[in-house]
């Protein structure tokens, strides 16, 4: 199992790249986004790719590792919804 931030390598296409995203459906499928590093030979930026969990191992090298979630209070106060 990967986690978010962590440099990862599809074992069956070679795809490397930072998981940036994970999703668990219903049916008990569990996908990761992995998202390239750096730009492609264009000087653009590439799509992250979605691919199954079973298909992905943790490779060595420097991942993400400042990921941190902001609270929802991080912002200010905010008015509330109109009921």
């Amino acid at each position: 199992m990967v986690k978010l931030g962590q440099r990862a390598k599809d074992s069956i296409s070679g795809f490397e790249g930072i998981v940036t995203g994970r999703t668990d459906y219903l049916n008990g499928c569990v996908k990761v986004l992995i998202e390239q590093i750096g730009l492609t030979k264009d000087g653009k930026v590439d799509d992250g790719v979605w691919f199954d969990e079973q298909r992905v191992v943790a490779t060595k090298g420097k991942g993400f590792e400042a990921t941190k979630r902001v609270s929802a209070t991080a912002g200010g106060p905010m008015p509330l919804p109109p009921r």
